[in-house]
């Protein structure tokens, strides 16, 4: 074990301690070798709320949370930790997440539906519900979570029916 500056994680790639036997498993579940983005965290205002609404909605999209811990909480897609997206408490009330855009790929316009309407039921508040935006030949639906953020559920479309 190679430690490191934090607090250990079952990551073998996270702060805390390094388990150097596991990285080269861990590694393997990485599907893209080079994806756009590899990961991506926001800090919330009321983790708790947040984590309930982002676990109920990326559920529909068959995103799981991967790992949870005192940090927070990663989502990834079951089978593959890249790319995943956290949320945790701020480490101070200045580092909240406010006002930004992650938008979501959903296979279908029912999982749209449903990320919809589990995130509204999970507390997140409606902005515009799911249909065809044709200016970006996409299905798509957008919440916003407690701290102002646009949480947005997309399926790019073939034609605009």
């Amino acid at each position: 074990m190679t430690p490191l500056v934090a607090e250990r994680s079952t990551l073998p790639v996270h702060r805390g301690t390094v388990d150097l036997a596991g990285v080269a498993s861990y590694a393997g579940r990485m599907t893209d070798p080079m994806p756009l983005i590899h990961h991506t965290a926001i800090y919330a205002s009321d983790f708790e709320t947040s984590e309930r609404i982002f676990t109920a909605a990326l559920a529909t999209l068959d995103i799981v949370a991967g790992e949870r811990n005192h940090l927070g909480v990663e989502y990834w897609r079951e089978g593959s930790d890249t790319p995943s997206f956290c949320v945790g408490p701020p480490p101070r009330p200045d580092y909240v997440t406010r006002r930004v855009h992650v938008a979501f790929t959903a296979p279908d316009k029912e999982a749209v539906n449903r990320f919809y309407a589990a995130a509204v039921e999970a507390g997140a508040r409606a902005k515009h519900a799911p249909r065809v935006w044709p200016e970006y030949a996409a299905y798509c639906c957008f919440v916003r979570d407690p701290d102002g953020n646009n949480i947005e559920a997309v399926v790019k479309l073939a034609s605009l029916e």
